[in-house]
């Protein structure tokens, strides 16, 4: 036998309020319970906006449940094969991106805690995505004027000392390329206009 249940939705203020859930965007879906038949019956499947099953958020467009991007009020969104909405970093299509706690895809700098993969250092690192929205990882990036290189996956701010290619490069605790003469760890260093260690002076 079917559990008995009760789904009822309410039309309020302009958003849709479905067994305490509130859908950003109006939604026609009926549903009538049928007490002798102890069934719940859909007689209309119509429904566009966001819904929510559990912890996760799905989008229906005209009863149709979307896959892949999606663009809503202005920010992009992706959505996986099931239709769950995806937070945190994903890869698409070999490209790194990152989703806030909204799903909303980031651009620009942000910062990322790694408490919930085992590291309990308290450590926030900085990371930044292209207007793309596309991950920099491994790779040298260009912001307002000032280089820095991202490491690994999903691609961590470096600073300090790292070398890269055999050739030794020094990134301040902000993360940009040091270039020309610079003190560092007690000494005297010298850099070339492309970051390269030139060595002590």
């Amino acid at each position: 036998m079917i559990d008995t249940y009760k789904k009822t939705a309410l039309v309020i203020a302009g958003l849709t309020v479905i067994a305490g859930t509130v859908i950003s965007a109006p939604i026609t879906n009926a549903y009538v319970k049928n007490a002798t038949a102890n069934q719940t019956t859909q007689v209309t499947t119509t429904q566009t906006g966001w819904t929510k099953s559990g912890d996760t958020w799905h989008y229906y467009k005209d009863g149709v449940l979307q896959t892949g991007w999606l663009k809503w009020n202005g920010k992009w969104y992706y959505l996986q094969d099931s239709g769950a909405m995806v937070t945190g970093f994903y890869n698409v299509n070999g490209k790194m991106y990152h989703f806030n706690d909204s799903g909303a895809m980031t651009v620009g700098w942000f910062q990322f805690d790694y408490s919930a993969f085992g590291d309990h250092s308290g450590k926030k690192f900085w990371h930044y995505a292209r207007p793309d929205g596309s991950v920099v990882s491994k790779d040298w990036q260009l912001i307002n004027g000032k280089w820095y290189f991202f490491q690994g996956l999903p691609g961590q701010m470096t600073t300090g000392w790292l070398e890269i290619g055999g050739t030794w490069y020094y990134f301040t605790a902000e993360g940009d390329m040091v270039a020309g003469d610079r003190y560092v760890d007690g000494r005297w260093h010298r850099f070339s206009n492309s970051g390269a260690w030139l060595g002590y002076l």
